[in-house]
């Protein structure tokens, strides 16, 4: 009974420090962002003050406070306040309508028929003759 007892106490400090080590091996991270406002649109839309990131992946996110005990950054960055959003990946441009709308006629912040007629005459008078007029943004 006895060499169990020890077998059972060796096995358990065995289990703690490795529990201790795996915990700690995530310690080193690539960058650090502190300081800042971290939206994380999660559920709760809690906000952060800071993120850890390892290998181009978001590790960590909490209190600065938390996230400088928890990680240490190989470079860390005080973001002064300054905001951190997620999920920008895609601009998401449409080209050729960004390029045509460039070419058009832009009525945006239009009030009235008026006003759009009025926007038509002036390119009518720098138009060709019998080309066509197009515009966009008389909503």
């Amino acid at each position: 009974m006895p060499r169990l007892r020890i077998l059972i106490s060796f096995l358990a400090v065995l289990l703690l420090v490795f529990v201790v080590l795996l915990r700690d091996a995530g310690r080193d991270v690539d960058l650090l962002l502190t300081q800042g406002r971290v939206y994380t649109v999660d559920p709760q839309n809690r906000i952060g003050q800071a993120v850890a990131i390892s290998g181009g992946k978001i590790v960590g996110v909490g209190t600065s406070e938390e996230i400088l005990t928890k990680f240490d950054g190989k470079k860390i960055i005080d973001l002064k306040g300054k905001p951190v959003y997620p999920g920008f990946i895609d601009s998401h441009a449409h080209l050729v309508g960004l390029g045509t709308s460039l070419m058009t006629l832009n009525l945006m912040g239009t009030r009235s028929l008026d006003d759009v007629l009025e926007l038509v005459a002036v390119r009518a008078k720098s138009s060709k003759p019998g080309s066509w007029i197009r515009g966009r943004g008389w909503d």
